[in-house]
C-alpha cells in the first residue's frame, strides 16, 4: 500500500470524512532531505463533523494524532486544511 493510500484509509477510518482529498508534492522536493531519506510531502484537505466546535490548532493536531506513526517513518511534511462540513459549503457557495 502506498503512503497516500494509507493516509486515506487511515484518516477515512478516524475522522469519518464527509471529503478527503490528498495530494504528493514529494516530486517537488527532489534531493531535500526528507525526500532523499524516502519520506513524502502530502497535502490534505479533511471535511468532517469531527471538527464542529474544535479550533483549527486542534483540528490539526487530531490530524497529526492519526497519522502520528506515519509522520516518524513515511511523511516528511503535512499541509492540513481542516474543515467542518458546514465551513466546506460555505466556502463552495
Amino acid at each position: 500500500m502506498s503512503t497516500k493510500e494509507i493516509i486515506q484509509q487511515k484518516i477515512t477510518a478516524v475522522l469519518s470524512p464527509c471529503y478527503f482529498s490528498i495530494v504528493d508534492e514529494t516530486w517537488k522536493h527532489a534531493g531535500h532531505a526528507g525526500a532523499i531519506k524516502g519520506k513524502g510531502h502530502f497535502i490534505v484537505h479533511v471535511v468532517s463533523e469531527k471538527f464542529e466546535g474544535v479550533s483549527l490548532l486542534n483540528r490539526n493536531r487530531m490530524v497529526f494524532e492519526v497519522l502520528k506513526e506515519e509522520m516518524a517513518t513515511l511523511i516528511h511534511a503535512l499541509t492540513i486544511r481542516a474543515q467542518t462540513p458546514s465551513e466546506w459549503e460555505k466556502e463552495k457557495a
